[in-house]
């Protein structure tokens, strides 16, 4: 038997009895046909795809915004996934009538779920001034530029450097401690006793020997 809430709209399936209470809110639910009970189904999964949609398209409208500081209230970041600027403010009809008069409509945009503006890369001279006139005092207007999103978006140089570049920076930055172990370990590994080379074994004490001098370990 087939069963549905017109209360939740929630769906039940199974047993023999005509009374069936929805697992949801409680409220008794009615007998349907297979085909109904489908419809429900098909109903339900389609709205949760609708609001997984809504609430995916709001976190990437907010990705890459500055986070708020304290006393801050205007917030203005570079989106690279979609090449512009977002702003997200406390509604100032000033600013408001500034956006809608002062950018074609063909280079902003407004989405009333998350209530940020969109707007083109070539407005953000004028936009930022403009913020900082409706607010004015110190730490009011956050800004992520374009320049200052890419940077920090940007692989490291070590991700692209050589292995020997990586290798040799790394071992720059060990303390000298640590080298001292590196270097004792190495000569137990290589040392011809243990199964090492005379060969290995001198060129490792040659290149301990100038870190030594560079460094001036002791």
């Amino acid at each position: 038997m087939f069963f549905v809430c017109d209360k939740c709209f929630d769906y039940a399936s199974g047993g023999s009895s005509k009374y069936h209470k929805c697992p949801t809110c409680s409220a008794v639910m009615r007998i349907v046909t297979a085909q109904v009970y489908q419809a429900f189904v098909i109903g339900k999964q389609a709205s949760a795809k609708r609001v997984q949609r809504q609430a995916n398209a709001a976190q990437q409208q907010t990705k890459g915004q500055p986070n708020m500081t304290q006393g801050a209230k205007c917030r203005i970041w570079w989106d690279e996934t979609i090449s512009a600027y977002r702003i997200s403010t406390p509604y100032s009809p000033q600013f408001v009538d500034f956006l809608k008069i002062g950018i074609p409509v063909s280079d902003r945009a407004y989405d009333p779920s998350t209530k940020i503006w969109t707007f083109t890369e070539k407005f953000f001279d004028l936009v930022e001034s403009t913020a900082r006139k409706v607010w004015k005092n110190q730490g009011e207007v956050v800004i992520i530029t374009k320049t200052q999103s890419q940077k920090a978006s940007a692989p490291p140089a070590v991700a692209t450097a050589s292995l020997d570049t990586v290798m040799l920076e790394f071992v720059k930055i060990l303390p000298e401690r640590a080298l001292l172990q590196a270097f004792r370990f190495a000569a137990n590994e290589l040392h011809p006793d243990k199964g090492g080379s005379m060969e290995s074994m001198s060129k490792l004490n040659t290149l301990w020997d100038r870190i030594k001098t560079d460094k001036g370990f002791k």
